[in-house]
């Protein structure tokens, strides 16, 4: 459910869960658990989505102040399946990219396989991936009870992280 919602932000919002499914070379099937996300600035996000940075880089706006997602779980088709307990984090900021992050998006997405790229179309991709980690900051991202694992027949190859975390830049966010 939505809760609180007064010009364009949503002081909380939830869902039970989801399942998805991604076709192509790289398929995989996933479920999601509850997920939920806090002080989320709809206006702000759709701007940053959408428009182009100017010629000064932005400052930082912050887009929500935490999120969890429990049960994560995906497999993928050629065989990896990795399993986390629980994602949360807190105090995402960020701010437009030079080519907007949805131009920025379809750049990545049309990356198919850049180890055999012109050495053009690497530097294109690598650099809208350094103008995506750029524009953006968080305050603390962790993870808990990650799995991984091969399934029977495959390589024995499995492992467990019990807690991964970042803490990130603070103070930059308005």
């Amino acid at each position: 459910g939505i809760e609180d919602i007064a010009k364009g932000r949503i002081a909380y919002a939830s869902s039970e869960g989801a399942s998805l499914e991604i076709k192509g070379p790289d398929a995989a099937t996933g479920v999601l658990g509850r997920m939920t996300i806090t002080d989320l600035d709809l206006p702000e996000a759709a701007r940053v989505y959408g428009e182009r940075a100017g010629a000064q880089a932005a400052a930082m706006k912050k887009l929500y102040g935490g999120f969890t997602l429990d049960a994560v779980a995906f497999t993928m088709a050629d065989g990896p399946e990795l399993k986390i307990a629980r994602l949360s984090g807190q105090d995402f900021s960020a701010r437009p990219t030079r080519e907007s992050w949805a131009e920025t998006a379809k750049v990545l997405a049309s990356a198919d396989n850049v180890e055999k790229a012109s050495p053009a179309e690497q530097a294109r991709v690598f650099g809208a991936l350094a103008d995506l980690f750029e524009s953006m900051e968080v305050g603390l991202v962790e993870a808990t009870g990650v799995e991984i694992a091969q399934p029977a027949g495959k390589d024995k190859g499995a492992g467990r992280i019990a807690r991964i975390a970042y803490s990130g830049g603070a103070g930059k966010s308005s």
